[in-house]
């Protein structure tokens, strides 16, 4: 009776046709004796005992008695609406596939430093068709799509991006770059930073143990 209510209430607040919402119901279930709650999902197939059973042998590696008595904490109904995907009109084709930039700038890539005369493309000044290749950045509304050297962004008939990745670099370059990378580490510096991140794993490790309820991760130190 509370999830048929719940999935009522849930229905309604969406406000949109009951045939395009799919409806999950859960139920917060423990055993009677034990502290720990398990979220059990409705399932058509099996009850929310057999459920149960099945997520705590999962979670703890043991069962209880068949005999045990269950409890309900809470109840929970999630309610999503599925809504048609949009038909997009398709924008303008360009005449040209090179656009002219609103402006160029000055921007920093890995791989090349500091290039200066990058241009700046404004996304609703650009039609499909238009390729845009790198270095190069599109400004789309609040964020910003950056086009890496060797790589190219083109413009899509509903006006999405999609950028072509150039080729990576070779393994010897990336062989070379991390033969320079150990040449310059500090050993103290590394020392330091070693024994500090495993300081902070360890910290984790018994502040897990300490809060932990389950057994396997308590007592075992699973």
């Amino acid at each position: 009776h509370t999830l048929n209510t719940l999935q009522k209430q849930a229905t309604e607040q969406l406000q949109m046709d009951p045939t395009v919402v799919v409806i999950e119901r859960y139920l917060n279930l423990r055993y009677a004796g034990t502290d720990n709650a398990i979220m059990v999902k409705e399932d058509s197939t099996c009850s929310f005992a057999d459920t149960l059973a099945s997520n705590f042998r999962r979670e703890y590696g043991f069962e209880l008695s068949a005999g045990r008595e269950v409890l309900v904490d809470d109840a929970r109904v999630r309610a999503i609406g599925r809504s048609a995907t949009p038909n997009r009109a398709p924008i303008p084709t360009a005449i040209q596939t090179n656009p002219t930039p609103s402006e160029v700038c000055r921007v920093y890539f890995a791989e090349t430093g500091w290039l200066d005369g990058v241009p700046v493309y404004e996304l609703m000044e650009l039609c499909a068709g238009h390729v845009l290749p790198g270095p190069a950045m599109i400004a789309v509304g609040t964020s910003t799509c950056v086009v890496e050297p060797g790589c190219k962004a083109c413009i899509t008939q509903q006006g999405d991006i999609v950028l072509h990745i150039g080729a990576a670099p070779s393994p010897e370059k990336n062989k070379d770059d991390a033969i320079k990378l150990l040449q310059n580490i500090d050993p103290a510096q590394l020392g330091v930073f070693s024994h500090r991140f495993m300081s902070i794993a360890e910290q984790m490790g018994r502040t897990l143990q300490r809060t932990a309820s389950s057994v396997n991760i308590k007592e075992r130190l699973d």
